[in-house]
């Protein structure tokens, strides 16, 4: 069982720090490596988008249509997850201080089951307790129906917050380890535990910088973004699973 240091509590300085750095020395191969991690999907989601508006102004759905949606959605689905693990593969060895290239993209895309069934484990927790209350609230007349759908309401922040923050790592998990879904949740829950508003200021940060240089630089500040995300996200889980 590996141990974690509770106690050595991550930086969000050191790990925009890190991020920045590490993007300077390869800017070449990022804007690279996250343009592949972003143009596949984005063309893949641009023709989903124009079959479903044919669909909408023919006014039918015929079978094809919905075979050729289907297959387009899992090709996106496989792609996403694909590239997903790649740039998290190079991203843990640049902060191992390991070299890395393109060729990493496929070195671990065997983990692509296991990842997609986190992602769906993980959404579901999150999302499903919000959905319920929701559901059961809106089918109850009252006071008691009221209360449940204000409750579900809450369950946005808590639990559906308070546990996405906590299982935040779980992909590095599967891609670092290679252990299974339930495992990596476990394990992020378990090392994320006193970070929870660190991780959460880390987002806020990055939804702000990605907003600003999105805006200034358009395509290539997107990149930037994406690069420093998986960079620092890196870094904070080498630094939460240092033993």
């Amino acid at each position: 069982m590996v141990l974690y240091n509770k106690l050595d509590m991550f930086s969000l300085k050191k790990a925009f720090d890190f991020s920045w750095k590490e993007f300077i020395k390869s800017p070449i191969f990022y804007i690279g490596a996250a343009t592949l991690v972003i143009a596949p999907p984005v063309l893949v989601g641009f023709f989903l988008a124009a079959l479903i508006g044919l669909a909408q102004l023919s006014s039918r759905v015929s079978p094809s249509n919905i075979s050729l949606f289907l297959i387009l959605s899992l090709v996106l689905i496989t792609i996403t997850s694909v590239l997903k693990i790649g740039m998290i593969n190079i991203s843990l060895k640049a902060k191992k201080g390991r070299n890395f290239g393109y060729g990493d993209f496929l070195q671990k895309s065997h983990l692509f089951f296991r990842l997609i069934i986190g992602i769906i484990i993980y959404s579901l927790i999150i999302i499903l307790p919000v959905y319920l209350l929701l559901l059961l609230g809106s089918s109850i007349q009252g006071v008691v129906g009221s209360f449940l759908i204000v409750l579900g309401y809450f369950s946005i922040f808590f639990p559906g917050l308070f546990l996405a923050l906590r299982m935040f790592l779980f992909d590095y998990f599967i891609v670092d380890k290679e252990i299974s879904p339930i495992s990596s949740l476990k394990e992020s829950f378990k090392v994320t535990k006193g970070s929870g508003s660190k991780i959460f200021l880390f987002l806020l940060l990055l939804i702000s910088i990605f907003s600003i240089i999105s805006t200034a630089f358009l395509i290539l500040g997107i990149v930037l973004a994406l690069s420093i995300f998986y960079l620092s996200k890196a870094f904070i889980y080498k630094e939460l699973t240092k033993s």
